[in-house]
């Protein structure tokens, strides 16, 4: 399989190459960057966390390692050759997106957690980093086919896996866990996938491949009629194959059982039709396609739907997901109330969530709500300028689709509409989150820039020769700190998963030494300490090891645990496993401070039972009757309303 794939990428590397090879106005260094850059857009969701080991990061690094590459190569040729010149541009979107970043470094500044701050500002600059570098790349017919080459091949590879995961992988792998119960993950989400064969191809889960699909079937649409409604329009082999690829993508669409890939889809061809021009020539073929393609969405439905192995969800189901999401938005809302300026800190949502859960809300780490998400993490003023980036889009997009030829002009509309169904579905889920998706996305965005870019007539920003030389020393800095934060996390991540093989495996010994090299290349993640200290509470409880060296690692991970505390405070389960080591101790200074940590605990976590019966144990040994019998009513109320997991 693995030689396979490998032959599958050195292949489609080099047919990039031979598009590009013969084509003597962009010089080489413009065709390698051209090709890796369209590399990206294609791995990005076959190399799934599913699968590989952090290709977040991966992929982040990748994008600053090509962008400073692409500037280099520019500006430095530039001033090496001053016949060639090259001015520095950046137009409204830029400017707008920069300002964003800013703002969220100051949000950083405010959060409850800056190590995951910080991983998140990267990671935004990471999706600008691409969309910039798509859109800057060399203004050429062959990049352009081999942009549009790149997605549908790539959606070609998904939609055939997942077919393959429907009809074959599901079934393979309930007889593998039937026989191997050992890997079977104890996840709710999990399981039931297992059980209705939920479509999810190499995503993390499925509405994030329904967001995938409902964009590139709008995007490849788009393909479709431009060449349909050209001057010249063939019937053509690859046009038929693309209109198949186009009806393959709607029953696997359906299978994801993502309701608001559903909806994004037909908002999305709503605003296509919207889109349109009144004398578009081909216009019956037009309306046909998209009539056609809808029958097929409601036929393909109805046809599944009657299918006894196929349990689609029901009108009610729509209303219980809503009424589910409505209790994540409230508590986003409160956030938002509480920190309304510049919130919690980017990514830091998982953490605060349980101090403002509701009593019918279930547990989550995202609000399902990209845009809510935002406001309570990064503030209000981040989420305006968020906002507007996209309006400014959407009015250019608009206004310059509208000077461009009909062959043209559709490419433009379906790349724009997949982009409108990307912002629909944020409304309702967290694609902006999910990696695999938000960098197709935003590639989308890039590609919609470059497509329109000659016929643009938006103000840009040039700077002059001069300043061009600080340009690229600040250029040159920014990209350098981006990049060797990318690596820095990348390998702390990999000693931490390394811990936690070993700690799985019984090599404690191992596990902690992984675990303090993690530490030293990430010194603020709270998550690490953590770790380091549960390997450590792990190996206190071996029975052959002197009593001398149990109160030596019960002190180390008492230390651990209070730096996992000071670095990320609102996570109840660190200051409750703070308390237990602090009552471990035995001393009576150490047994008011453990009733300290545990009464944490239930503050930031206060509708959760767990946490209130550990209090209930404790104030039973402590006989504190009074405060036990609080603390029990509290259990018997909040375990009525009490929901474990996520839906």
């Amino acid at each position: 399989m693995i030689s396979i794939s490998v032959a599958f990428i050195i292949g489609l590397m080099s047919c990039f190459w031979l598009i590009l090879r013969n084509d003597k106005k962009i010089p080489i260094g413009l065709k390698i960057i051209s090709i890796f850059t369209v590399g990206i857009l294609f791995f990005r969701t076959i190399l799934s966390e599913t699968y590989f080991f952090a290709p977040q990061i991966s992929f982040q690094a990748l994008i600053f390692i090509l962008g400073f590459i692409y500037f280099f190569y520019l500006y430095i040729n530039s001033l090496i050759n001053p016949k060639i010149n090259i001015p520095l541009k950046f137009n409204s979107q830029d400017k707008i997106f920069g300002i964003f970043i800013l703002f969220l470094i100051i949000s950083a500044f405010y959060s409850v957690n800056k190590d995951r701050s910080i991983a998140f500002i990267v990671y935004f600059s990471a999706l600008f980093g691409l969309y910039k570098t798509i859109s800057c790349l060399p203004q050429n017919k062959q990049i352009s086919k081999l942009l549009q080459i790149s997605l549908i091949t790539a959606c070609v590879l998904l939609v055939a896996y997942g077919y393959y995961q429907y009809f074959i992988g599901f079934e393979a792998m309930r007889n593998f866990l039937a026989s191997n119960p050992e890997y079977m993950i104890d996840s709710r989400e999990f399981i039931r996938r297992m059980k209705s064969n939920t479509v999810f191809s190499s995503f993390l889960y499925p509405p994030a491949f329904g967001s995938y699909l409902s964009m590139l079937f709008l995007t490849i649409f788009g393909f479709c009629i431009s060449e349909g409604n050209a001057l010249k329009p063939k019937l053509n082999l690859l046009l038929f194959a693309k209109y198949i690829l186009l009806i393959s993508i709607i029953p696997l669409l359906i299978l994801t059982k993502a309701k608001g890939a559903w909806v994004a889809l037909l908002f999305g061809l709503i605003c296509f039709i919207i889109m349109l021009k009144p004398k578009t020539r081909n216009k019956s073929l037009l309306f046909n396609s998209i009539l056609g393609l809808f029958g097929l969405f409601i036929l393909s439905f109805i046809v599944i739907s009657t299918s006894d192995k196929i349990h689609l969800p029901k009108f009610s189901n729509f209303i219980i997901s809503l009424e589910v999401r409505w209790e994540y938005w409230k508590a986003a809302i409160e956030m938002i109330k509480q920190r309304p300026l510049f919130g919690f800190g980017p990514g830091t949502f998982g953490s605060v969530y349980p101090l403002f859960k509701t009593l019918n809300a279930e547990e989550t780490i995202m609000a399902h709500n990209s845009y809510l998400q935002l406001g309570a993490e990064a503030g209000i003023i981040s989420l305006l300028i968020f906002f507007i980036f996209f309006i400014n889009l959407i009015k250019n997009s608009i206004c310059n689709i509208k000077k461009i030829s009909d062959s043209n002009r559709f490419i433009c509309i379906g790349l724009f509409t997949g982009i409108i169904s990307f912002l629909f579905i944020n409304l309702i889920d967290f694609s902006l989150y999910d990696s695999q998706t938000a960098m197709i996305a935003f590639g989308l965005i890039g590609i919609l820039e470059y497509q329109i870019i000659a016929s643009s007539n938006q103000k840009t920003l040039i700077i002059k020769n001069k300043a061009k030389i600080s340009t690229i020393f600040i250029s040159c800095l920014i990209f350098t700190i981006l990049l060797g934060y990318s690596v820095l996390v990348y390998s702390a991540c990999y000693f931490d998963e390394k811990a936690s093989e070993e700690y799985k495996k019984g090599y404690l010994n191992r596990a902690l030494i992984m675990s303090d090299k993690a530490i030293k290349l990430q010194r603020t993640n709270a998550k690490y300490y953590f770790h380091k200290a549960i390997i450590l509470e792990k190996m206190v409880l071996n029975p052959q090891l002197p009593l001398a060296h149990k109160n030596q690692f019960l002190n180390k991970a008492l230390i651990n645990f209070k730096a996992a505390v000071k670095w990320d405070e609102f996570i109840p389960l660190y200051h409750f496993k703070l308390g237990v080591a602090l009552l471990n101790l035995g001393e009576k200074d150490s047994v008011m401070k453990a009733e300290q940590e545990f009464k944490k605990a239930a503050e930031l976590y206060p509708v959760n039972p767990f946490y209130h019966q550990q209090l209930v144990q404790f104030y039973e040994i402590t006989n504190q009757t009074e405060k036990k019998q609080k603390e029990q009513e509290l259990v018997e109320y909040y375990e009525k309303f009490y929901k474990k997991g996520t839906r």
